[in-house]
């Protein structure tokens, strides 16, 4: 639930604005779960951001929202800058293309499964939420043995997209545990990108996969999942999707979660 608990964070940095101010001075470590949708709501409300006094910490928050991509363009960096996407998905290639630089993406399960995931997310973004601003972030914790990437947008919902499509009869948190499971708004054919993409996380990367989305939150581990309902002080305006990827030299075949 780690990243759950992340999540949590922001919710707490979100509800504890004073004075268009938000106080980030106390904090000494950031993760993408927290990181992203926070940022995303600094820029949305227009706040002013009280820094971190921990020397190390400013300075991180400092690259992570300001650095451009052509000024971290190299094979062997460890982070995805605070990136807006564009409006049309043919252009959202460039960033994809810095993402899979980040350290040696052979070493977080191959390549293959690597491109696999984040372009089904991707596709989620641009095919369902109807989003004005999204937006990615991703760290790379060689020492910790694990990736994590995150998006986020402020589309319709997992359930919005649903009930768009005449599919009502879900709540926010078993919306997300439906499309996980297959479920599409394309009538009787049946979704395969979430599904297959918990798969190879949970199953073949030994990872963790977290979603929000409105007022429903749902963490999958390979030893299950947690259906969290979320109340207001917690609701997400959009989608939040994060996943953790161990760093593990085996190459896994995504063939065999499809």
């Amino acid at each position: 639930m780690d990243l759950y608990n992340d999540y949590i964070k922001f919710c707490e940095y979100m509800n504890s604005v004073h004075d268009s101010h938000i106080d980030l001075s106390d904090e000494v470590f950031f993760r993408p779960t927290t990181l992203l949708p926070l940022y995303s709501f600094i820029i949305s409300k227009k706040l002013q951001i009280i820094m971190p006094t921990n020397k190390n910490t400013k300075n991180y928050l400092t690259t992570i929202m300001t650095r451009q991509l052509d000024n971290v363009f190299s094979t062997n960096r460890t982070y995805l800058p605070f990136v807006q996407f564009p409006i049309s998905q043919g252009d959202v290639n460039r960033i994809l293309d810095y993402l899979y630089m980040i350290q040696n993406i052979n070493d977080y399960g191959g390549e293959n499964a690597f491109k696999y995931l984040i372009g089904e997310i991707v596709d989620n973004i641009y095919q369902h939420s109807e989003f004005r601003k999204a937006y990615a972030l991703a760290q790379a914790y060689k020492k910790m043995g694990y990736m994590d990437v995150c998006f986020i947008d402020d589309g319709i919902t997992i359930n919005g997209c649903f009930q768009k499509h005449n599919i009502v009869s879900f709540n926010d948190v078993e919306a997300i545990d439906e499309a996980t499971k297959g479920l599409s708004t394309k009538g009787e054919e049946r979704g395969t990108g979430l599904e297959s993409s918990a798969k190879i996380i949970t199953n073949g990367l030994i990872g963790s996969f977290l979603i929000v989305s409105g007022k429903g939150a749902l963490n999958i581990e390979r030893d299950g999942k947690n259906m969290i309902p979320l109340n207001d002080f917690c609701k997400f305006n959009g989608t939040l999707v994060i996943i953790r990827i161990p760093y593990r030299k085996e190459t896994i075949d995504i063939f065999d979660y499809l």
